[in-house]
């Protein structure tokens, strides 16, 4: 679990990973590119 626990903190420290999380998530969902985020 301390893998995990790494990840949600490098996560924390980089929104712009996180940006590129939600973008990767609206190209993988076209359905869900009307959802502001």
């Amino acid at each position: 679990m301390s893998q995990i626990r790494a990840l949600l903190d490098f996560v924390a420290l980089n929104p712009t990973y996180i940006s590129f999380c939600r973008w990767y998530f609206v190209v993988r969902n076209p359905t869900t590119a009307d959802i502001e985020i």
